[in-house]
């Protein structure tokens, strides 16, 4: 699964710029729109998660039989109660019987999350926990990535210059806040930690097809260029495995 202070982000595409809180994919993939949802944030260019420019129309996450539980239509007010685990470089939340996932490739491919918030916000986490490897995040691009020219963009690069778009971690999630969910589409806002550098907020769209949640990117395949530094989690949902 990338500004007044220009430093490198995990997350921005050549090398995952942590633009500092000082974040410029923080603080992807350093790992998928709206304003920072909840907290004080000035922005800082960076560059995951606008809506795509293209709408999803297949792309069905390698599912097919995927049949999690669908629960509360309301996005969560309180943390949800799940196990964690490490994905890539990120400790990333795990439901396999709720909000999922409720299936895991050998490529590390992550998909079945549950048709409601908590299970888009369990898949945007996980998708950037699966973008420090090669190979999970091929399997991520092609099978749970909103079709458009910014998966194409990603795509390419991890195929021609993989070590430019790997997220180098050095960052957890720590709060959450969603900005909107219609059913179809949920646009949220990750609080994460970012090593040596503080706060930073991270906006990611995803919408549903199929029977999975798809990582919305923008146009020019930036993963981390809605992350914006956060001064603190007032307004967010503290959440955290690490």
């Amino acid at each position: 699964m990338t500004e007044p202070d220009n430093t490198t982000s995990p997350f921005a595409r050549r090398g995952f710029i942590a633009a500092a809180v000082v974040v410029a994919l923080v603080v992807i993939a350093a790992v998928v729109v709206a304003i920072s949802g909840g907290g004080d944030s000035d922005d800082v260019p960076v560059g995951v998660g606008g809506p795509a420019t293209a709408p999803a129309t297949s792309a069905s996450a390698d599912a097919g039989d995927c049949d999690q539980p669908e629960g509360d239509q309301l996005p969560p007010v309180a943390a949800p109660a799940n196990e964690w685990e490490l994905v890539g470089k990120l400790v990333a939340p795990t439901d396999p019987d709720g909000a999922g996932p409720g299936k895991v490739s050998d490529e590390g491919l992550r998909t079945c999350f549950a048709h409601d918030p908590t299970g888009a916000l369990f898949a945007a986490v996980n998708w950037f926990g699966m973008t420090s490897d090669v190979e999970s995040m091929t399997a991520a691009l092609e099978e749970i990535t909103a079709p458009g020219p910014g998966r194409d963009k990603l795509a390419g690069l991890l195929e021609t210059d993989p070590t430019s778009v790997l997220g180098k971690g050095g960052y957890q999630v720590a709060g959450f806040t969603f900005l909107s969910y219609t059913g179809d589409v949920a646009m949220l806002n990750l609080a994460l930690d970012i090593a040596g550098t503080g706060q930073a907020s991270l906006t990611a769209t995803l919408e549903w097809s199929g029977d999975d949640w798809l990582l919305q990117l923008p146009a020019d395949g930036e993963i981390g260029s809605s992350i914006k530094p956060l001064s603190s989690l007032a307004g967010y949902v503290p959440w955290s495995g690490a």
